[in-house]
């Protein structure tokens, strides 16, 4: 639901009167949030066991913030209430990830993870359907108080979560654990390169929803779109978490980094549909393939004790590159231009594509 959320924002945003530099700050300052929500949560599960708990609390108020966009008239509440919302999702992925973690074994983390990259696919299927039809008979306040009655429903899912409470948690400072990061080059530029292709998907996510609504696509056809690349990315998704268990992560890793490049050349003079669908399969492949292969890579690297952080790490990287991506991505489009945009996004694609590369050449070691 939340990944269906995602394209329609940008869109409330500009109904409120913001203009394309305002949006990309918008969904800047709420990734803010998001970002902290993923840091902090590592730290927090690795010292409490019991994430049951903390999954049920994090549902409802998630279920809560979405119902207050209900409420929002103007740039300011939409803010805010973004804001919160993000912040708790943030919260939930590690939360999410770290369960997943704590059940696969260094044989099967790739695939496990592209399984649960494929649930957040059907999220982004679902809800852009699921949204796009409620926007076709309800106004988008109206949509908003929907969808916060229909996800409290998912509090009972959490309530049947078995959690494994068998994990043996040791104290460590939250900064011993940032230095262990920080001291390793191998894995300071696996960050790096990670936090640089993430500001490539903002670019690419923020371009693709603004050109569709420029060419006069309603919400409905938008969120169709963006479903039918998700359904096309689906069998990659799994293949590559699934080989990348057999033949190494690297190969399987630098492909989806290069398959960014294949959305924004069909942006780049878009004459029909095909070319946003194809676009918006590229974002899509590429985001949900790099993603699970980049978390079974840290749950590699990853003693038991700091699994949390280790995934939250990473995780944050993803947000950061939202913040920076849409606080650049607005201002770039309305000074540069597209394409401009475009060539500055590629040549981001071929940095990450070359630390990623040299992060690989020093030995990992367990952090």
């Amino acid at each position: 639901m939340m990944n269906g959320l995602i394209p329609i924002l940008p869109l409330f945003a500009v109904d409120l009167g913001m203009s394309k530099s305002l949006v990309g700050f918008y969904l800047a300052t709420t990734y803010i949030m998001l970002f902290i929500g993923n840091f902090i949560s590592g730290y927090i599960i690795d010292k409490i066991k019991n994430i049951k708990l903390l999954l049920i609390f994090s549902t409802s108020l998630f279920s809560f913030f979405i119902i207050l966009h209900n409420f929002v008239s103007n740039q300011l509440q939409l803010f805010i209430f973004t804001s919160l919302l993000w912040l708790i999702a943030g919260a939930q992925s590690v939360m999410l990830n770290t369960i997943q973690g704590r059940r696969s074994n260094t044989n099967n983390t790739g695939k496990n993870y592209a399984k649960l990259s494929i649930t957040t696919v059907l999220g982004v299927v679902l809800g852009g359907v699921l949204i796009g039809t409620l926007l076709k008979f309800l106004q988008m306040r109206t949509m908003f108080l929907f969808l916060g009655s229909v996800s409290a429903f998912t509090i009972l899912g959490s309530l049947y979560l078995k959690e494994n409470t068998s994990v043996s948690i040791e104290k460590e400072s939250f900064f011993s654990f940032n230095k262990k990061i920080i001291h390793s080059p191998g894995h300071s530029l696996f960050i790096i390169s990670a936090i640089i292709i993430s500001i490539v998907n903002y670019i690419l996510l923020l371009s693709l929803s603004i050109m569709m609504k420029e060419h006069g696509y309603e919400y409905f056809k938008i969120s169709l779109i963006i479903a039918g690349g998700a359904i096309l990315a689906i069998p990659g998704i799994f293949l590559f978490g699934k080989y990348s268990d057999l033949k190494g992560k690297k190969p399987f890793l630098i492909s989806s980094y290069i398959i960014y490049i294949i959305g924004f050349i069909f942006l780049f003079n878009p004459i029909g549909i095909i070319f946003f669908l194809i676009a918006a399969f590229s974002r899509l492949m590429a985001v949900f393939s790099k993603n699970p292969i980049s978390l079974a890579y840290m749950k590699e690297i990853a003693s038991e004790k700091n699994l949390a952080k280790a995934l939250s790490y990473f995780g944050s990287t993803i947000w950061f590159g939202g913040i920076i991506g849409f606080s650049f991505a607005g201002i770039m489009i309305d000074s540069l231009g597209y394409h401009k945009t475009f060539y500055i996004a590629a040549g981001l694609i071929i940095l990450s594509v070359a630390l990623l590369i040299a992060s690989f050449k020093f030995k990992s070691e367990k952090i």
